[in-house]
């Protein structure tokens, strides 16, 4: 292999990652995953795999979490808006809000400063609070030492933490000690989930075997192509286009109707992947 044809490779693996922790999927994922459990009828689905008696209180505080986690999340969110935005237009802001009443340049120039670290100083609060919690509520990581299921489903909310935290390391540690059960909704979800920290910790062979699992497990035809598409991609990354080619064959011929949903892609895109892989 020449030295051309390596760094080309790293290259393409770096991009592969960068993409993977800003991509809509895994947003897509993490979102599903605490959408599933608290909206849309989650809950339900929650109750019916993880609830036990003994579990009652701990239930009621993996709740309260998940409202840390979810603030935590949505103040990520508004300092993300906030980190696009050049110095000179988040002065105008805050002028327009009052939080700037002198408008020298160097006060102008320290504020704009302090506003950036106070908004990730508050979506580092919120999602220490939702890991090691604030007093009254224990934190998922006590909560995941306590065992039992609440204990199971503690393990992957912190995960989810640590992973929005691009702590990615002790993300993996986290989801791995989370144990699948036997439905194909959440447990795959949480197995995508600790296949994207894989990757985004650089350990992509790990992570294409995770997808896979993932996969399997989830048996259907809303989430299994999409993990079997990722899977496809990070071998891509790894210039194994053959057995990139047989995962996307497999979804055109096993899952005709992917991408004809939300969110998905055209049937011709999938064509794309074939393609590029022959």
């Amino acid at each position: 292999m020449t030295k051309q044809t390596t760094n080309t490779e790293t290259v393409a693996k770096a991009g592969l990652v960068q993409s993977l922790r800003n991509k809509p999927t895994t947003k897509w994922l993490l979102i599903a995953v605490i959408a599933l459990i608290v909206f849309i009828g989650g809950y339900f689905a929650f109750r019916k795999f993880y609830t036990e008696p003994r579990d009652n209180k701990n239930q009621t505080f993996l709740l309260e979490g998940i409202g840390l986690l979810n603030q935590g999340r949505q103040a990520q969110s508004q300092y993300a808006q906030m980190e696009i935005l050049p110095d000179s237009s988040l002065a105008q802001v805050l002028i327009s809000q009052g939080v700037i009443s002198e408008t020298t340049p160097d006060s102008i120039s320290i504020a704009v400063k302090e506003a950036r670290q106070r908004m990730q100083a508050q979506v580092n609060d919120l999602f220490n609070k939702a890991l090691k919690g604030d007093g009254k509520f224990p934190g998922f990581l006590r909560i995941a030492k306590d065992g039992g299921k609440s204990g199971n489903v503690a393990y992957y909310l912190a995960g989810t933490v640590y992973f929005n935290m691009s702590q990615y390391k002790e993300a993996i540690k986290q989801l791995e000690e989370f144990s699948p059960m036997s439905d194909n909704s959440i447990s795959p979800l949480v197995i995508s989930m600790l296949a994207n920290a894989y990757a985004c910790d650089k350990q992509i062979e790990k992570a294409i075997e995770t997808f896979k699992k993932a996969a399997k497990l989830a048996d259907n035809e809303a989430m299994t192509p999409k993990f079997l598409l990722e899977a496809g991609k990070l071998l891509e990354s790894l210039n194994k286009k053959g057995e990139a080619n047989k995962i996307y064959l497999q979804i055109k011929k096993e899952y005709p109707q992917f991408g004809q949903t939300q969110g998905g892609m055209m049937s011709s895109e999938i064509d794309k992947y074939i393609e590029r892989t022959k």
